[in-house]
Formats: C-alpha cells, sequence, structure tokens
C-alpha cells in the first residue's frame, strides 16, 4: 500500500473460524484467520480453489447458509460493530449500503426472467425509495455510464442472456455502486472472461477505487489479477492464511514455500530467472 493513501483501519477480521455442518461433525473451511483491510486499500485474497478464500468473504456479511455453516470462532468490526453478532435488521442495513459485493457468476446473480432495467430499478427502490420511476431509471441509466456501459438506453430493456459476460459484470458492478458503500466485496469478478475484457473490468474497479475512495477486498486464483490491482495480498491454503505482504514484498522475496510454487505456476512468456517476481 503507498503511503498516500489512508491508513485508518475500516475491516477487521479477528481470529475468524467457519465450520460447516457435516454426518461426522463439523468440518472446518476457514480456521483462524485474521487481517485488516484500511481505507481506499485494494487488498487481494489468492489461492487456489477450495482453499476457502469465498467461504471467508461470503462470512463478512453472513451470506453462508444458516442451516449448514457455523461461526464458531473470531469477530469481524467493521465502522465499530461486530457483523457476526449484529441483529438482522441492522445487517440488512449494512448490507448493500455501507458493504456491496459482487459474486462470480453473474449470469446466476441476475435474475433471469427479469430484464436489466426492471433489476436495477428494484435494487434503487430499496435505497431511494423517494424516488418516481422516472428518476430511478435515469439513475439507472447513469449508473451503466459510470461503468463505461456503451449504448445503457440499449442495455436496460435487454435480459441477462441476451448480454455478453463482460457486459453482465459491468452491471453487477453498477449495482454495488447504487449506496455510499465504503467496501466491495468483489469474489473472483473476472472469472470466464477473456484476457481483453478481465483487463477492462478490472481497469475499472481501480478507477471507481480512485473516484469514490472505496476500499476494495478482491477474491481470485490469479496471480496476474493480483500483480494488476492489489496494494497488499493474502495468501490463503486450507483455510488458514499462508502468508501475508504487500504486492511488491510477496512477488518480490516470497516467504513460504507454497507462495513459491504458486509464483512458480505462472505463465511467462520468457525462461524465469532467479530473483524474478514476475
Amino acid at each position: 500500500m503507498t503511503e498516500e493513501r489512508g491508513k485508518d483501519r475500516l475491516l477487521s477480521v479477528e481470529r475468524l473460524s467457519v465450520s460447516f455442518k457435516g454426518d461426522d461433525g463439523l468440518i472446518p473451511a476457514v480456521k483462524d484467520v485474521s487481517f485488516q483491510v484500511a481505507d481506499n486499500e485494494i487488498l487481494c485474497i489468492v489461492g487456489e480453489s477450495g482453499s476457502g478464500k469465498s467461504v471467508m468473504a461470503k462470512s463478512i456479511l453472513r451470506l453462508l447458509p444458516s442451516d449448514s455453516a457455523v461461526y464458531s470462532g473470531g469477530r469481524i468490526m467493521f465502522e465499530g460493530s461486530d457483523l457476526l453478532t449484529m441483529p438482522y435488521e441492522l445487517l440488512r442495513k449494512v448490507r448493500g449500503w455501507r458493504i456491496s459485493m459482487i459474486f462470480q457468476d453473474s449470469m446466476s446473480s441476475l435474475n433471469p426472467v427479469y430484464n436489466v432495467g426492471r433489476q436495477m430499478r428494484e435494487v434503487l427502490r430499496l435505497h431511494h425509495p423517494e424516488l418516481g420511476r422516472g428518476d430511478l431509471a435515469s439513475m439507472a441509466e447513469e449508473l451503466l455510464n459510470v461503468v463505461e456501459m456503451r449504448n445503457p438506453s440499449r442495455v436496460l430493456p435487454l435480459y441477462p442472456h441476451q448480454l455478453s459476460g463482460g457486459m453482465r459484470q459491468r452491471i453487477m458492478i453498477a449495482m454495488a455502486l447504487v449506496s455510499d458503500a465504503r467496501l466491495l466485496i468483489a469474489d473472483e469478478p473476472t472469472t470466464a472472461l477473456d484476457a481483453t475484457i478481465q483487463s477492462q473490468i478490472l481497469k475499472l474497479l481501480m478507477r471507481l477505487r480512485e473516484e469514490r475512495g472505496i476500499a476494495i477486498v478482491l477474491i481470485t486464483h490469479d496471480l496476474g489479477v493480483v500483480h494488476m490491482t492489489a496494494d497488499r495480498v493474502i495468501v490463503f491454503k486450507d483455510g488458514l492464511v499462508e502468508e501475508e505482504a504487500s504486492k511488491r514484498a510477496l512477488f518480490a522475496q516470497p516467504k513460504t514455500d507454497y507462495t513459491k510454487r504458486l509464483l512458480n505456476s505462472m505463465p511467462r512468456l520468457t525462461p524465469r530467472r532467479d530473483g524474478d517476481g514476475i
């Protein structure tokens, strides 16, 4: 994280443990994890599929299924309150208002039977009940402009299946910007997108961070995404924090064998030399 960025702690995850109910008892998925997110920071959480990073991300807003997930320890402090013990009615006011989330699969996150305009108006109406239909429609179009959607007026009547993956992801980002969120959690936001669209989405997130002053927790398995976006990095393995470092330190001098293996697995166009970071 650069010295110019705000250093005030925004989110503090303290010794978080999450398990799932199984036939033979509880199965741990996140084990005694602690980390912080500062104002206006991009924190990347990287790890293999199944490492627990998405479970940890969803735990921040208690989005895991209540009939199977057990928060067996820890605190999640945001703006002075513990999100794990916060009454549900208060938590609903944090979700989407102070903390927004972009999910991995935009196709399943959008309702296939409603067009884009209706879905965006519904989200806007939750946060701006005083506005009429015309104002909500105008605000939806304005948000699509913010996320650099081409011809937003033509996109609003369309249904999710009529849009490309990159367009759907821009819509998800626009919906996450409806409120005055201070923290954006993005869970694998560029999965299944081609390299060009992936780069556009990541640049969009970085621009929004600069313009709106929001912090971003970016979940990914792609170290190329980390290299492009991160201020600081957490490496996740088997539900544990394997390593935590600034982006520069992680790529220059990884501390653990696991991180070194992750870095060595990255495709390269030129032969790797000793001391190379990426």
